[in-house]
């Protein structure tokens, strides 16, 4: 499954600490966003009304999605973001896919995320709004590449937002990681 991925990433710095690098090919984004859209195992998170979300989880509902992307970032990313920011390595947490359409989730509040490095995926383009928004970075994903890899601190620096959506629908895929302790 290399034809996922773009050969040899490299990371840059797009906004204060948010880097970027190319990471799924065209037909990467087209395997999986096939795949999202096939599936009817989306779940919606009502414990909080104020952080609803229509979510896809990889690890239950593409497991073998979650295996080859969680390998991928393990062992081609991490170490480029870990080497960047001079932290120990980190683990996948948790990857899934987020949808936004019109008639259920069109927007996300302000927050933070419960992970020590957060990646954000743009699946597809063919949206009006609903841009991954850091108000206090003053950075959006607006000019991000469809399949470009986002990674951010996942606390307390970096809240985000995605503002509303206004035409069509929106996927995204989400990484949530851990940092690896050392004993």
């Amino acid at each position: 499954m290399n034809e996922l991925f773009h050969p040899r990433p490299q990371i840059k710095e797009v906004g204060s600490d948010i880097l970027c690098c190319e990471f799924l090919t065209d037909e990467g984004i087209d395997m999986l966003l096939s795949c999202i859209k096939d599936t009817d195992e989306w779940t919606s998170n009502y414990r909080d009304p104020d952080y609803f979300t229509q979510d896809l989880h990889f690890k239950t509902s593409l497991p073998g999605f979650y295996e080859i992307l969680k390998d991928y970032l393990e062992s081609e990313i991490h170490p480029l973001a870990s080497a960047f920011w001079g932290v120990p390595d980190f683990k996948v947490k948790d990857l899934f896919a987020v949808r936004y359409t019109l008639d259920t989730q069109t927007s996300l509040k302000l927050h933070h995320d419960s992970s020590f490095i957060t990646g954000s995926v743009k699946l597809n383009n063919d949206y009006t709004g609903a841009l991954l928004n850091f108000p206090r970075k003053k950075f959006t994903n607006e000019n991000i590449k469809v399949g470009s890899l986002l990674l951010w601190p996942g606390n307390i620096t970096h809240q985000h937002e995605c503002t509303s959506l206004l035409e069509g629908e929106k996927y995204s895929l989400t990484i949530w990681t851990d940092e690896c302790l050392e004993l």
